[in-house]
This record gives structure tokens, sequence and C-alpha cells, in this order.
């Protein structure tokens, strides 16, 4: 964990370099800082665990002595609306007294500036912890009575009128008290008061909260909340209390999304050891994707799984039993045989053909990896000659194709890194005006840098086009757009955004496109009018691409279409019909076309041919796609391998395996020919795409 204390105002920060109050540099801190540090009555003793937002804490009443557990949330690392929720979560747990819910004693803000929630102080371990020490599923006697005290607590918080909304074995606690494993259910700092008129002020609709592993379909269409999207959460983690196995384990983030509204839960594909059909039908109906066909309340859905699993322990039994071996079952035995033999003739085609497929397949013997000293961060810019890393203060320069240590580079006292450009500069804000700053390569490292705007406008979110002519951001509940001209910004266009949801936002060289709640608006802001205001479809995500030269804009997203645009006729020129989630779009100029990336097929569109060429592999994720001289380049996920087709037919001719890992980036050098590749192991690789 780290802070950012300043030392004269003694206040904490989560970021910055300088204090915003009164301007000293900053100290960083780690959590040890805060080890005997009183918090009003609360004296904080020791360190328990971080999360993205903040940290918890052991402590104990300075009168009392009564251990406490401290939740602190640092806000300058989260969102306004972050730190009312963690307000919104005291309120709700101080409702909420249950011996299954964890107690919440005190609410506060402290000296130092971050808000915090005392708790009681457990002791045991997470759900989490205990399913993962039995491979093949809790022993039902574990399990029933945990259960039990789950579908009290959240029961009890339903009739308050309170809906968890994350549940997940990281937020059920199984404590130790007097001997007794008692459920402790934690964390409702996203939980929904069904009486409050508050709600959409803090979680506005349409914003996916919660975790997606265990999300009902209802939170990840942005539907009406109720009750029974914990009851779809439970079931999802009561197979896997069974079994052992989460039912959307090795699943990828747009194969969840895609399918999560279409069909129910597979939970039929999985092993589900001896138990009855009965359970089964339960937790079926109960991770129904149309909430209407759920149980009522969850005390009905536990009345519906606690009286089979008796009976199991009494008498185990399965669905299907093949145990007996008189003469007249003889016939059933057989006609088994004979079904499982046609079910796995596919199975051994898809192996044989899956060999084949692998002979293409190249590991590592056209790969150089490489691995710095030093921790490169994220992925800022490049050029032909070099690629430039972003971590904290520092820039890290690699160059001369991986040969030597990066170059490391400090930045200077005020500077603050916006964003890199196409061609290897950076954007650097420094006493509120903003360069454009580049490095020169000789003998010796130079700075060349150039004033861009001399009074620049901080936003929470912006996007410059990439003649770096016009900047659009968000500023004060208001889309802005302006023009950077004589050092200025001049503002050209506004729409405020009171009461309604922004959902994503592109700027090009001559058109501004954005979305809001389900409205695509383009603006023409060369000839300063707004050309396309239409309704789009339902989504929490969408990608978008211009092609400008010839005036088309494309849009996907997480709905089945992809979308072209003629901006010169302001209409729907083409829908393309491609069913799953778009991850991403991109418009190849110099042959024009559009290339696809869509689930576990990627497509070439070559629009003015009207031709689309595609390549599928069931199971594959495909997540973005790009054109190199040697043939189009693809990202695939599920097995952190690299494909590489043949523009002319679209035909696959190669696949690299530079990683064991998640790849999460490319870039292709043409001075050097290679394929640079990262890989979320810290490693980064170079690939010569000619051999």
């Amino acid at each position: 964990m780290e802070i950012r204390y300043c030392e004269r105002c003694e206040k904490i920060f989560g970021e910055g370099k300088d204090c915003p109050v009164c301007f000293q540099s900053l100290v960083i801190k780690d959590h040890s800082f805060l080890i005997g540090k009183e918090l009003g009555k609360y004296k904080i003793e020791n360190f328990i665990g971080e999360g993205g937002m903040g940290a918890v804490f052991g402590g104990v009443h300075s009168t009392l002595k009564k251990p406490v557990a401290i939740k602190i949330l640092i806000p300058s690392k989260v969102e306004e609306s972050f730190i009312k929720r963690f307000k919104k979560e005291a309120e709700i747990m101080a409702l909420l007294k249950h011996p299954n819910i964890v107690e919440i004693y005190d609410y506060d803000i402290s000296s130092f500036g971050f808000p915090y929630i005392v708790m009681e102080y457990l002791e045991g371990l997470s759900l989490r912890t205990e399913i993962l020490k039995y491979k093949k599923g809790l022993p039902l006697d574990l399990f029933k009575i945990y259960i039990k005290q789950i579908v009290s607590g959240l029961s009890f918080a339903h009739k308050k009128g309170v809906v968890h909304r994350d549940l997940k074995p990281e937020n059920i606690f199984i404590s130790n008290i007097g001997g007794e494993k008692i459920i402790k259910i934690l964390d409702f700092g996203i939980a929904k008061v069904l009486f409050s008129s508050d709600e959409s002020r803090i979680t506005k609709t349409d914003v996916i909260i919660g975790t997606l592993q265990y999300l009902s379909p209802e939170q990840i269409m942005g539907k009406e909340i109720t009750p029974k999207a914990d009851q779809y959460s439970l079931a999802l983690i009561a197979f896997e209390m069974l079994t052992g196995k989460p039912v959307r384990e090795g699943k990828t983030f747009g194969e969840i999304v895609s399918s999560i509204s279409t069909k129910d839960v597979e939970l039929d594909k999985l092993e589900f050891k001896e138990i009855k059909i009965e359970i089964f039908e339960a937790l079926k109906r109960a991770t129904n994707k149309n909430p209407e066909n759920r149980f009522d309340n969850l005390e009905e859905f536990e009345k519906n799984l606690i009286p089979q699993l008796d009976e199991i322990e009494e008498k185990p039994t399965t669905a299907i039993s093949f145990k007996k071996t008189k003469r007249k079952n003889f016939k059933y035995y057989y006609l088994f045989l004979t079904i499982l033999l046609f079910l796995f003739l596919p199975f051994f085609y898809y192996i044989y053909t899956r060999i084949n497929f692998n002979k293409n397949e190249e590991k590592f013997s056209l790969v150089e990896k490489y691995q710095a000293n030093v921790e490169l961060g994220s992925y800022l810019t490049s050029n032909e000659s070099f690629i430039i890393f972003n971590n904290l203060n520092n820039l890290y320069i690699l160059k001369d194709g991986f040969k030597k240590e990066p170059i490391k580079i400090s930045l200077k006292d005020g500077e603050k890194i916006l964003c890199g450009t196409d061609n290897g500069k950076i954007l650097i804000l420094k006493n509120g005006k903003l360069y454009l700053k580049e490095y020169l390569f000789s003998d010796k490292i130079e700075e060349k840098e150039v004033l861009i705007v001399d009074n620049f406008i901080e936003m929470e979110r912006f996007s410059f086009s990439k003649d770096l002519v016009h900047l659009a951001g968000l500023k004060d509940d208001c889309l802005k757009l302006y023009e950077i001209k004589d050092k200025n910004l001049k503002e050209v266009y506004s729409i405020d955004l009171k009461n309604n949801v922004l959902k994503s936002f592109m700027l090009g060289n001559n058109y501004l496109s954005y979305i809001v709640n389900n409205i695509l608006i383009i603006y023409d802001f060369k000839n300063k009018r707004e050309i396309l205001n239409t309704e789009i479809d339902v989504s929490n995500f969408y990608s978008m691409d211009f092609f400008e030269e010839a005036n088309y804009f494309a849009i996907g997203g997480w709905f089945d279409n992809v979308y072209v645009f003629d901006l010169i006729n302001t209409q729907r020129k083409y829908t393309l019909k491609l069913p799953g989630i778009t991850n991403s779009i991109k418009f190849i100029k110099d042959y024009p076309s559009l290339l696809i990336s869509k689930g576990d097929k990627v497509l070439l569109w070559r629009f003015e041919e009207d031709t689309l060429l595609k390549y599928s592999e069931e199971g594959l994720n495909f997540l973005s796609s790009f054109l190199t001289p040697f043939g189009i380049i693809s990202i695939e996920k599920r097995e952190s391998k690299i494909y590489l087709f043949s523009y002319k037919d679209f035909s696959f001719y190669k696949k690299y395996s530079p990683s064991k890992v998640e790849i999460w980036g490319m870039d292709y050098s043409k001075k050097f020919n290679l394929l640079f590749a990262g890989s979320s192991s810290g490693f980064l690789y170079s690939i010569d795409l000619k051999k």
C-alpha cells in the first residue's frame, strides 16, 4: 500500500507529487506509517490487507481495549462516487444487526483527511480459502451449516430492503466464535437500498457494478435489481461449494457477457459428483436468466436444497445410477455406451484437427525474450527507433532492439505525463502549461519540447485529435470540445450531461462522436454542425473507429451487429449482422476495409467489394487485430497466442506462442521489421515475422 504524506499539512493523499493544499512536496509512505496512529477513539495496531480503494487494519478501542477492524479509504485514489458509496456502506451496515452480517461500530473522517469504518474484528478465513481446501467440494455437513447461515443473513438484509449485489466467496467470512463456525457477510459497499431515492446519484444506471464471475444477467444488462440477483449469485457459489469448481472458470469477460443474457448457466456441463437431480434442478432454477422464473425468496431456495442434502447423508444416490447389474438392465448399459460413442466422435475429430493445426505454430524459435532489471510500468508510446514506458515519475526508453538496458529519464518537479502520441512524442503538463516533448538520440540524449497550450484546463477524461488541433474532455458535468489555437484553448462545442450517462466518446481530426444514454451523436466541428443523432443498441461498452479520408465511422460493442455510417450522407450505410461481442474494430485505410475482432472470430470486411472474410475457432477470444507488411496480426487471449493471417485471402498462416500468460499489447517496428509483444509476466518479446 502506497500513500503520499504532506509533512506540513499532516494530510494523506493517494497520488500526486505535491500537496494540493500547500503545494509542498509529498513524501511516499507505506502502510507501516499508519501503525500506532490514532483515528479518533481507535489506535491502529497492525496491517491486515488492501484492495483497489484502500486497506483494512487491525486496531483497538483506546479506552475499552476492544479489538476492532478499521477499513480506510484513500480519497484521491478513487472518484467522489466511491467516497459516497463508502459512507453509504457504513449507513447500510449500521441498519443490519444480524449474527451473520459483520457488525459496524463507527464511521468518521480522520485527522489525516480520509474516511474510515470501524467494524467487529473477525478471526477465521474466507469462504474462498475454505473452498480451496476441498478440491472435490465441501463435505455436505459443512455445506449445510454455511448455506443456512448465508441464507439467514441475506434474507434479513432483503427484508430490510437491501440487496448485496457483489456476493462472492471472498465476501463471505467464516469466523471462529466460541468454537463454532459462524458465517459473516462482508462488504455491503455497493449494496442497493431498494427504497432509497439517492441510488441514482451514487451508482448510475448502465454502469456494471459487482464481480463479473458471480453477477446475474440483470446486473450485466443494467436492468432492475431485486433480491433475486443475490439468489442467482448465491446459487453459483453453492454450486462451487458442492463441486469445488467455479461455474464460470476460465471464461473470458466477453464470453460471460455474450452468453449471460441469452441462455441459462450450463451447470450440466460440469462434473456434479453424487448429487440428487432435485438439488441440481434447484440450482438450475435459482440461476434462471429470467428473475421471474427463480424462487420467490431465499428461504424457498433453501427449502428446495437442504432437505435433499439430508437424504443424501442418509443414503447416497445420484441423478442417474448404473450400479445394478441384473440382466434386465443390460439394455440400458449398452444404450449408454452407444450414446457415449456418438458423443465423443466429434471430440476425437477435434483433437485430430488440433494436432494438424498446431504444426503451423512457432514456439520461441523466432522469439527473443527480454526482461528489464527495473519495473517498466505501462506502455506509453513508440516510433521506429524506440519504445517508451512510464512508471511513477520515471520514463524508461528501450532502443536498439532490446540490446541494452532501458534508459531511465526522471521527470522534473511539476511535470505530469498526460499521454503519448502516435510518433513517439509525449504530452506533458507542467505548471499549468501543456508541452509536446520528444527525445533525440546521438552521443547523448537531447530533449526537445514545444509549448502547445499556455493555460491548460485539467479534465476528468480527455482525448486529443491525432493532429493535436482539438481536445475533447469532461469538465463540470459537460462534454466540451476545444480548438488549440495560438497556444490557447478555445471552446467550440459543449453538451450538458446532467441526469445523463456519457458512455463513450472518440475524437477524430474532423469529427467528435459520443454516446449519451443510448443515443449516438456525431458532431462535425469543421463545419460546426451535428450530422448524426441516432439510437444505438443498449450496451456498456463500445468500440469505435473513424475512416475520415473516406468519411466513414464504424461502431460495435456488447451487441451482435457492427454498424458503418456514411458521414457525408449522414446515414447508416452498412449493418453487419455478426453474433457476439465486438472486442475491437479498426479501419485499414491503405486497403479500404474494416478489421473486426469478435469473440472467437476475426473478420475482414472489404466494403468496396462488399466481401466478408472470416477466420473462427470455437473457444478462442480474439481481443484486437492490426495490419503489418506481412499480414494481419491478432491477439488471442484464451491461449495467449499471436495469430498471423494472409491479407489477400485471410487464410491462417502461422501462430506464435511467446508467453504462457496473457499478451497485453503489441506494436510493430518498421525499422527493425519486428513485432514487439508484452505479457502480464513482465517480459517483452520480439518476433521476426519474416522468418
